[in-house]
């Protein structure tokens, strides 16, 4: 039980800290291009990897059937993937990520692994009779199918599909906090919270 709050706080802060990068530095940084909040990066995504892992070893009800666990160690062993392509995998200067192999091998199947990893939690707390998980769940599947959605409204109307993927992250983010949240065991009954 304290594992599964631990990693509930750690999923928490892990959003906090995207919420903060955002905000502060505008989105995306790889560590390579020494701006600020380019460290941010590594340690929001191994805060979330430590945290799904944490949850997928002592998960809590809504988080204790066998799928939604599995898909948090996905998760996580994903994202730990690409921490270790943001930290380790060093990009010689003036060169390209994507001419990288160890760094396109490490980031593409972290990505992988996140995003299959995300979508299996979504659908075991979707399934779940907590209606805290189903509404987690399926906040958890809206982030990544919004991709699609995005791409089929902005080629044939030829607009910027931009919004409909930022209200995707978004939503996916929110679904991140919703597992932290629900492994803290927050209003849940016999809880200490």
């Amino acid at each position: 039980m304290l594992l599964s709050r631990l990693g509930g706080l750690l999923l928490i802060a892990g959003t906090a800290g995207a919420g903060v990068w955002v905000i502060a530095f505008g989105g995306p940084a790889s560590p390579e291009e020494a701006r600020p909040g380019s460290w941010l990066v590594s340690a929001v995504t191994l805060l979330v990897a430590a945290g799904a892992g944490a949850v997928a070893i002592a998960a809590a009800r809504p988080l204790d059937a066998a799928p939604a666990r599995r898909g948090l160690g996905l998760a996580a062993v994903g994202l730990l993937g690409i921490t270790v392509a943001q930290t380790l995998v060093v990009i010689p200067e003036g060169s390209n990520e994507l001419a990288s192999t160890p760094w396109v091998l490490l980031v593409g199947g972290g990505l992988l692994g996140a995003a299959i990893g995300a979508l299996v939690v979504g659908v075991a707390l979707a399934r779940s009779r907590d209606l805290g998980g189903r509404l987690v769940g399926l906040a958890l599947l809206a982030g990544p199918l919004s991709l699609p959605v995005a791409t089929a409204i902005s080629l044939p109307l030829h607009v910027d599909a931009a919004a409909v993927l930022l209200i995707g992250l978004g939503t996916s983010v929110l679904g991140i906090a919703g597992v932290g949240v629900l492994a803290l065991g927050v209003g849940r009954p016999g809880s200490a919270t």
